[in-house]
């Protein structure tokens, strides 16, 4: 494992080059479909405190 690897929380990581572009095509492409729709995007804060969240 390198060492940026290392810094990285798990389950996250980075996404370089045509990955990249793929996905951001992707998520360009869905948000203008459900745009069609009515639906309006949304940016949900990166933090939050625990207690807010619904029980699971």
């Amino acid at each position: 494992m390198n060492k940026v690897a290392r810094l990285l929380p798990p389950g996250v990581k980075d996404i370089f080059g045509q990955p990249a572009h793929h996905l951001t095509r992707l998520n360009h492409e869905l948000s203008a479909h459900f745009g069609r729709w009515g639906y309006e995007p949304i940016i949900p804060p990166t933090f939050e405190y625990f207690d807010n969240l619904p029980d699971a």
